[in-house]
């Protein structure tokens, strides 16, 4: 008995040591987060009318219908105006600068966690990996003392403990929640170009959608990059455990660390990803081992705590969320999520904790290309609306694909247009053209009619690409009844 009891508290033990996060790492997260927000709300902010109003892209009336059943809630579809969704901006922005400053902790952290699955609520069609898992960090840190430290509570309470480290059952479900987005993503990766023909790094560096000047510079050199892709692949399923490995755990965890950051760094020298490759790297910081110079006015003392404790009601609400959350990611592999029974998938959508890891996955896009939207006047003089110039359409290879696109929402935007499942947007992406053209012109110089077209190229296994071929995906005239 007394043996059992010896052996159980020693797993305990270990179990708080390998999921404690330190306090000053938590400070850190904190501030991490709100600034990804803010990075998030500005590159969404100039296009507010185009994203998130009813004369924009996606009208309440459409997306509201895309949205029944879904278990989702949005405070963006209350109202379709610029004024409107401008305000929702302001709130969000206010309560990631005070997340940022740690200033009433617990309210900046729960107000931008419903500010920004609302605002991702409102438009799916410029969600990436990223925002999901901006998302779910943000559900998890809701439980997190985010500011014992580095905080404008932690100055006014004038608390002073030391570099001490926390445990709860939502650093477990923190950590565990990092683990598995490179766990699953690894398991998605089940093509042959990730594994027998070792393509799937080159293929994604081919991708002009994404590319960017340095990716392209190195395109001359891209089969050197072959040996890559079985290091990424199984790099990812081996991080999973290496961040929360009982043995060595200082050690394998240094080695995930560094090597998701790098891997994420390279991401961003190479491709035009967005802010996803920053905040994966930002979901290393619960993991960093924090100098002992990192001590603010506060006393040295490295103990692993369990105070702020978690109310008895946060603990039901975490443990039920971390199996819901294990569910749905295992349901993900067998493209089954949506089959889940509604007693499962109410509550996982309801928080937004549905996930799925599956970038570049099975295999990377063989399908690339570039858009280009030939238009007419009413005078009969030829349009290019993509590129805004009035006169003969060119539909040549531009320099640098990734260019065209304003940011990577807008890139994200017309690669989910050109996908059969979103066939039903392309009406709506034709009223806005007319829209956006015509409330800027008069008479004859006014939009008519336009062809949407995808100058498509396909990728072979082999590395080589296809000449482009135009397919026209969608047809409009901006005077016709509706």
């Amino acid at each position: 008995m007394f043996a059992c009891n010896a052996t159980w508290e020693k797993f305990q033990k270990r179990i708080r040591e390998i999921f404690a996060i330190d306090f000053r790492a938590l400070a850190l997260f904190r501030i991490a987060l709100g600034a990804l927000i803010l990075l998030d709300l500005a590159q969404r902010a100039p296009y507010i009318w185009d994203h998130y109003t009813d004369r924009g892209l996606m009208p309440r009336a459409w997306a509201i219908t895309q949205q029944l059943n879904s278990y989702r809630f949005s405070l963006h579809y209350f109202g379709g105006t610029v004024f409107y969704q401008s305000v929702l901006f302001a709130v969000a922005a206010v309560a990631a600068v005070s997340l940022v400053a740690g200033y009433r902790t617990r309210v900046a952290v729960l107000v931008s966690w419903v500010m920004l699955c609302s605002l991702q609520a409102r438009n799916f069609m410029v969600l990436q990996g990223g925002d999901i898992y901006l998302r779910v960090m943000m559900f998890w840190a809701m439980f997190l003392p985010l500011g014992e430290r580095f905080s404008v509570d932690a100055v006014k309470r004038k608390r002073r403990v030391g570099e001490g480290r926390y445990f709860s059952v939502a650093t477990c479900a923190l950590m565990l929640q990092v683990c598995s987005v490179y766990l699953f993503t690894s398991l998605f990766k089940e093509g042959s170009e990730w594994h027998s023909d070792q393509t799937a790094v080159p293929m994604a560096m081919m991708l002009d959608h994404f590319a960017s000047p340095l990716g392209l510079m190195l395109r001359p050199y891209i089969m050197y990059f072959k040996p890559m892709t079985p290091v990424v692949v199984w790099f990812e399923f081996l991080c999973g455990f290496l961040l929360v490995f009982p043995v060595y755990t200082k050690y394998t965890r240094r080695i995930a660390v560094a090597g998701v950051v790098a891997m994420h760094f390279g991401f961003f020298l190479f491709m035009r990803l967005g802010l996803f490759p920053w905040i994966c790297m930002a979901g290393m910081i619960p993991f960093f081992e924090m100098p002992k110079q990192w001590v603010w006015h506060e006393t040295a003392v490295g103990a692993v705590k369990l105070t702020p404790a978690l109310d008895w009601r946060a603990k039901v609400l975490v443990m039920v969320s971390m199996v819901l959350a294990a569910t749905w990611n295992i349901a993900t592999l067998f493209q089954s999520e949506k089959q889940l029974p509604a007693i499962l998938r109410a509550p996982t959508v309801s928080l937004n904790i549905d996930q799925k890891w599956n970038m570049f996955a099975p295999k990377p896009f063989s399908e690339d290309g570039w858009f280009v939207i030939a238009g007419t006047l009413v005078n009969g003089t030829p349009v290019d609306l993509f590129r805004k110039v009035v006169g003969p359409v060119d539909f040549s290879k531009p320099e640098v694909i990734a260019d065209m696109y304003p940011n990577s929402l807008w890139r994200k935007y017309y690669g989910n247009l050109w996908l059969k499942e979103n066939a039903d947007q392309r009406l709506y992406f034709g009223k806005y053209l007319c829209r956006l053209w015509n409330d800027e012109h008069q008479g004859g110089e006014q939009v008519s009619k336009f062809e949407v077209f995808y100058m498509l190229t396909q990728i072979y296994p082999d590395l080589t690409r296809a000449p482009a071929e135009k397919r026209k995906i969608w047809g409009h005239d901006c005077f016709a009844r509706d």
